[in-house]
């Protein structure tokens, strides 16, 4: 999980450890979802659980991926020069299809995909 660290996260990385415990419960049924996904720490962490559990299925990340102030400075600690409104998708995805593929994006709330 050491190798995760390196992706800017808005969670610490015990956080991060029990986010990798979850995917590692999986029991065979389901489908795979992460809300609030920024850069995709959580998510990679997710992903690394769920492929020891033998996941084969797609990650759905529900996410606003447009940044916002807070978030502008945040990256900044990482070394990150984010616009306000920047669109993150990308980011997010090169973070995390390193360590899962079949990641799907969705841009909105849960309740917007209703």
């Amino acid at each position: 999980m050491k190798h995760l660290t390196m992706i800017p996260r808005m969670l610490s990385e015990r956080t991060g450890g029990y986010c990798y415990q979850v995917g590692r419960m999986w029991q065979g049924h389901g489908v795979a979802v992460e809300l609030g996904c920024w850069l995709g720490y959580s998510c990679a962490c997710l992903a690394e659980g769920l492929k020891e559990a033998a996941y084969d299925g797609e990650i759905h990340c529900f996410d606003r991926w447009q940044a916002t102030k807070k978030e502008v400075v945040k990256a900044r600690r990482y070394g990150l020069k984010l616009k306000r409104d920047q669109d993150l998708t990308e980011m997010f995805l090169e973070n995390v299809i390193p360590v899962y593929d079949q990641i799907v994006p969705h841009r909105g709330t849960i309740a917007d995909a209703r």
